[in-house]
Formats: structure tokens, sequence, C-alpha cells
């Protein structure tokens, strides 16, 4: 029988991914800086990190910790975008990437070293990849599970060496209690009993955690003994094209964008009965003197095709542009058109807090529950940590008037 292959898992980590970002596009900035989005820190750049400042945190507060620090508003469509393209060219060197967040992800690493010469020049892959694909400089982590893995990648710096852990267990043993995902009441039950390190903790037999933690510790203690068993949660990624040859080189842009323009509706029309959407939309032309010239445009969310339409015009204006003397002069012999980026149509949870006009009338509606009947009655759900991994623990109900 053969043996089964060992289970590897890579994390690649951008932290403060926003700000980061905001970095490569505002080269000329050189101090701290932050991007912020509703009065909150959306990201927080290495020297922002570096003075206290964490992402979540109230703008106010920030500023205070970091004086000197540049703000800029939240663009959520462009680090989107940004992430989408790292996505695809992560894609090229593993068959699963799990997106956690923007700037987090998860890869499959199982079976790939036949494919490079070693996990350590596969890791270089990824970051190379991170780096010539959007400029940015990546931590990489690999273990066998994604808890230990993420410590492992956010152990490192960014653009350093990959820290690659062959024993989970013994990677962890060492590390303080504060990197497991306990809550703040945990963490100071696990200091009172002496329980610094997470080898201590993973040591306690399973009905003593439950027991003196509670149930909610049971997860965090198996990651701690690096039984975490969580799979990879992959979006699909994949490639739909049509190509169409001209019996003779076309020179007429009215005749290109009928031809793109009827390739990319049955493409959508194709989408559609799989349930698909699509981010990226690629175009290739191969021109009579045997050059070729290459076009992409990000499609983001809600593709139809008008918006597709646009997208084809656009292209095809930039390909008028390449001929600058005489607009094609250099009739087209061949085009193919490659959506990419596919992922399953999926639904959104709604976000209570994200919309001012959502929040206001909520407040409206909560006062006049609490008038008719009584305030301790009434509670109204508020944010208390977004970026914890426990759920329970992300959110926490108040009194009107007592939010955060």
């Amino acid at each position: 029988m053969p043996r089964q292959t060992k289970r590897r898992t890579a994390c690649l980590l951008i932290e403060g991914f926003a700000a980061t970002v905001e970095q490569v596009r505002h080269p000329d900035i050189q101090g701290p800086l932050l991007g912020q989005e509703h009065g909150r820190v959306l990201g927080a750049c290495s020297l922002a990190r570096g003075q206290g400042v964490r992402e979540g945190a109230a703008l106010a507060h920030a500023q205070g910790r970091c004086a000197e620090v540049t703000v800029l508003p939240a663009d959520r469509a462009h680090y989107e975008q940004v992430w989408a393209q790292l996505l695809m060219a992560l894609s090229q060197h593993t068959p699963v990437i799990e997106s956690a967040a923007p700037g987090l992800a998860y890869l499959n690493a199982t079976g790939l070293i036949p494919l490079y010469a070693s996990e350590r020049a596969w890791c270089q892959a990824l970051q190379h990849a991170t780096r010539s694909s959007v400029g940015l400089e990546a931590q990489v982590g690999l273990a066998r599970t994604k808890f230990v893995a993420h410590v492992a990648a956010a152990s490192t710096g960014p653009g350093a060496d990959a820290c690659i852990v062959q024993d989970d267990r013994a990677f962890l043993a060492p590390r303080p209690i504060s990197e497991l995902p306990l809550n703040a009441e945990l963490q100071r039950r696990c200091r009172l009993l002496g329980f610094h390190t997470i080898e201590k903790f993973a040591s306690l037999p399973r009905h003593a955690v439950a027991e003196q933690f509670g149930p909610e510790a049971l997860e965090a203690h198996a990651w701690a003994r690096g039984l975490d068993r969580r799979p990879l949660s992959s979006r699909l990624y994949a490639k739909l094209s049509r190509r169409h040859e001209f019996d003779y080189p076309e020179r007429r842009a009215e005749a290109l964008h009928a031809i793109l323009f009827k390739m990319g509706s049955d493409l959508l029309d194709e989408l559609s009965r799989r349930g698909l959407a699509v981010n990226w939309v690629r175009l290739e032309v191969e021109y009579e003197s045997a050059d070729t010239r290459r076009e992409a445009a990000w499609l983001g969310n809600g593709a139809g095709s008008a918006k597709l339409d646009r997208i084809l015009c656009g292209m095809i204006d930039q390909l008028t542009t390449h001929h600058r003397a005489e607009p094609w002069n250099a009739g087209i012999c061949d085009v193919t058109l490659m959506l990419t980026g596919l992922e399953t149509f999926m639904g959104k949870q709604l976000d209570l807090f994200a919309h001012r006009a959502d929040r206001l009338r909520l407040d409206a509606t909560l006062r006049r529950l609490a008038r008719k009947y009584s305030e301790t009655m009434v509670l109204k759900p508020c944010i208390a940590d977004p970026h914890t991994p426990i759920l329970a623990d992300r959110y926490r109900f108040c009194e009107l008037g007592d939010e955060p």
C-alpha cells in the first residue's frame, strides 16, 4: 500500500494590507501611514504598528499613539483588485488557495516538492510572485496545519526567508500563550495559573481544559497540540476563453468590437448557467506582422453585459493607440478573449454597522422600544473586536448609549 503524502499548508501574510498597498501608491510618504474607514483603522503600516497602533482601533486613539501619522481614506475597491491580482499570481504555484481576508491566504503545499527543488524554493517562488505581481513583500510560513502556518508567517518579517516548520507541536511549545486564540478573560486565567507558554496549556488534559476554561477553549487546546483539522476552503479559480480567427486581417474597430462583444456575451451566459462569477477580463490579439498585444482589466463583482462592453471598448481604445503613427495600419488576424479568476456566486452576510443610515434607523427603532417597554429589556449589538478569530467574541450586546 503506497505511503500517503504528508499534509503541508502554507500561510502567506501581508500585515496591514491596506496601508501597505497605500505605501506602494504613495511612495513619497516616508513616515507612518494609516488607512481609515468610518473612524476606524483599516490598515496600519509597520511603523505605526511599532508604535502600538492596531487595526480596528478608533482613529483618534491611533493618532494619539502616533502623532506624525499620515491618514488616508480607505479604497476597498482598489485593495480587492490588488488582492485578486495577487491570488491569480499565486494560483500558478498551488492548486488550492483559501483567501481568509485581504492580506491573509492559506495555500496547499502538499505534494508539490517534485515540482520545486525544495520547500524553501517553493516559498521563495510565492514571495517572488507577490513582489512581481503587486509590488508587495510577503511573510510566508509553512507547517502541517493552518494555525501553525499562520504563527510561523507572523514570526517573520516582510520579505524575510520563510519559516518552515517540520514539527508543529514542538514549534508551538515555547511560544507565549498570547498567540493562542483565547479571549482576554481566558488569557488572564492562564496567567494566574502560571501557563505562560503554549506547551503548558497543551499539556493539560482535555477534560481539565473544559472544566477550568469552558468548552470554548477546547479548539485552542487542540491547536496548541498541533491538531488543527480545518481543511482549506478554496474558491474556484479557473479560466474560460473564446478565440476568433479572421479570414482577412481586420482593421475596423467596429468589427473587432462586435466580435469581442459576442464572445464576451457567450462567456457570460455560460458563467450564469454554471453559477460562476468572474473578476478579470484578458484580451490577446495577434497582428498580421506577428506582433502580439495583451490587455487586462479588473471586472470586479456584479459583472454584466453593459459593464463588460465598457471594458472591451476601453481595451479596443488601447489597441488603437498601439500603432500610433497610423492606427490599425497593421491588421488583426486573431483575437482571444479570456475571463479569469472565476468563483462561485456567494451571498454576503449583512453588516448592521456598515452604513450610517442603517445605524440611525436601528438606533431610532431600539429607542422607541426602550420607551415603550424598558431600557433594561433592549440591548444593541456592537462590535467588540472585529479581528478576533473567535466569532463569539467578535460582537457583544450593550445597553443603549453605552456603545464603544
